[in-house]
């Protein structure tokens, strides 16, 4: 299967999810956040080994738990695994331990530090920011972190956060990249630094935009963009905005973005390494590739305030913008390539306040 077929698949095993979703189930009692990485490790396992069944994960990763007869067929197995997929459970650090020897770093799914800036956001004690971002991967910690040297010993200082660091996480594009920039966000936000908080939102927009499919290919997309739409991106909104998007908005504009990956003929052919596919999607994203896709990807947003209450600027500003985002997902719903939009549109004299 190619990626471009592989991509269309996900996005409508997505949208059979969302007509099937039944709220009246068995982990009605357990936190949605247990239940929500319980299922990235779980669905992680799967993807990485091919293996579709709650049964054929418990005998790849735990056969010696399989009772079997004297013909050596299986006589009896404990059906841990079923618990799993169904979010009943979490895994044991035994369980975790024997799984991590067949699949290295599956555990690091399971206690992702996004999981702990999620659980941490409301609680009494401050989040650790440094700690958090000290507990990613080693990739982003290089991003984050640079060496100093100090005599024949070495330390790590954090990297000033400004723009070329947002860029460097969004040529990332990871859930990593994605948590070091909520986590940047926070911090600016309690540091007072405004213009700081609404770029890294920016990023964190971009980043969405560009993982939400494979999120939705984890079966974690809906709740997680959802928690990040509600506590997270008004932190860095204009004040006089309000996002209109849902989870699904995410993974629709994201499917069209990695679609577009490979509107190449040749390149459709092709199985793409995820940081190829990053790169692609960041020239998209920049307009170095056309502009539709710029104004596509952008958050659709609503006034959060009367129009009284803003300056003629900001309203003419809000109209012109979603001028542009309708435009360009008209052309992208119609399969028509449109680099620049009208002259009239980029022009236009939008009614002004009375």
């Amino acid at each position: 299967m190619t990626d471009y077929e592989r991509l269309i698949e996900c996005y409508l095993d997505f949208a059979k999810r969302l007509r099937s979703k039944n709220d009246s189930d068995e982990t009605e009692n357990r936190p949605w956040l247990e239940c929500l990485r319980v299922e990235f490790w779980y669905s992680g396992l799967k993807q990485r080994t091919g293996i579709q069944s709650a049964y054929g994960l418990e005998l790849h990763f735990e056969g010696d738990s399989f009772k079997r007869n004297s013909n050596g067929t299986i006589r009896h197995y404990r059906s841990k695994w079923s618990s799993y997929e169904k979010h009943l459970f979490t895994p044991r650090a035994a369980t975790l331990e024997r799984v991590e020897q067949l699949a290295p770093g599956s555990t690091y799914d399971l206690n992702h530090p996004l999981w702990t800036v999620m659980s941490e956001f409301n609680a009494d004690t401050p989040l650790d920011f440094s700690a958090v971002l000290r507990s990613l991967s080693p990739d982003t910690l290089a991003i984050l972190f640079q060496v100093e040297h100090l005599g024949c010993s070495t330390y790590s200082v954090r990297a000033s956060s400004n723009q070329l660091l947002l860029d460097k996480l969004e040529r990332r594009a990871s859930l990593d990249a994605l948590t070091a920039l909520i986590v940047l966000l926070l911090e600016a936000k309690k540091l007072n630094q405004p213009a700081f908080a609404l770029s890294a939102a920016k990023s964190i927009n971009n980043v969405l935009f560009m993982i939400s499919i494979e999120l939705a290919s984890r079966n974690v997309a809906q709740q997680l963009i959802d928690w990040i739409i509600e506590h997270i991106l008004p932190l860095g909104t204009p004040s006089h905005l309000k996002i209109t998007m849902a989870g699904e908005d995410y993974v629709h504009a994201s499917l069209h973005l990695n679609l577009m990956v490979y509107q190449d003929s040749k390149r459709r052919q092709q199985c793409l390494s995820w940081a190829q596919r990053v790169k692609i999607m960041n020239q998209l994203l920049s307009g170095r590739m056309g502009l539709d896709v710029c104004y596509a990807m952008q958050p659709s947003y609503k006034l959060g305030v009367d129009e009284s209450k803003i300056s003629a600027e900001l309203l003419h500003t809000f109209l012109r913008s979603t001028a542009l985002w309708q435009w360009a997902w008209d052309g992208i719903e119609e399969g028509r390539i449109e680099r620049f939009p009208p002259a009239d549109l980029l022009i236009a004299s939008f009614p002004t306040k009375r």
